[in-house]
């Protein structure tokens, strides 16, 4: 479903559903219906440039370069300024590759020359696992003598 900025914006903060057709009207009822059940609450949102890639020969195919990676439970949902934690490094880049099928031999001998494995990421996980590190690095450096301590003595 592709929604404008504006009218995802307006659905998620005041609840107004856009005009749609087809196929897509239906999708947002059953988002609609989701939604009632299970109302919507901000938790964490993750930002991200991303340069995508199709495949000329084979439309399934489908390679995108994520960067600037950040993520931020603090401000608004959908806020256009970000103001996020980064997630992994600035310099990183997240490579996904998408395709229905078999890989095509030479997108295979390509990424065996340059020793790029498949691997496992989530953005989300990894937002969750640097707040969690964070709040215990935060605990184990909590120190009892920085907290002023009052003696109060009562002489009856």
């Amino acid at each position: 479903m592709v929604l404008t900025y504006q009218q995802a914006a307006a659905f998620i903060k005041h609840g107004t559903v856009p005009q749609l057709d087809g196929i897509q009207k239906q999708i947002m009822k059953e988002i609609c219906y989701f939604t009632k059940l299970h109302p919507i609450k901000r938790a964490t949102l993750v930002h991200y440039d991303r340069t995508a890639l199709f495949g000329k020969e084979d439309k399934s195919l489908r390679i995108t370069f994520d960067r600037n990676l950040t993520a931020d439970t603090e401000t608004d949902v959908l806020e256009t300024q970000n103001t996020g934690k980064f997630i992994v490094s600035p310099d990183t880049r997240v490579m996904e590759i998408k395709i229905a099928g078999a890989m095509p031999l030479w997108l295979a001998h390509v990424l065996a020359e340059n020793k790029i494995y498949s691997g496992s990421f989530s953005k989300i996980g990894r937002s969750f696992q640097n707040e969690i590190k964070h709040k215990v690095t935060t605990a184990r450096n909590f120190s009892y003598s920085s907290i002023p301590i009052q003696a109060a003595a009562t002489i009856s």
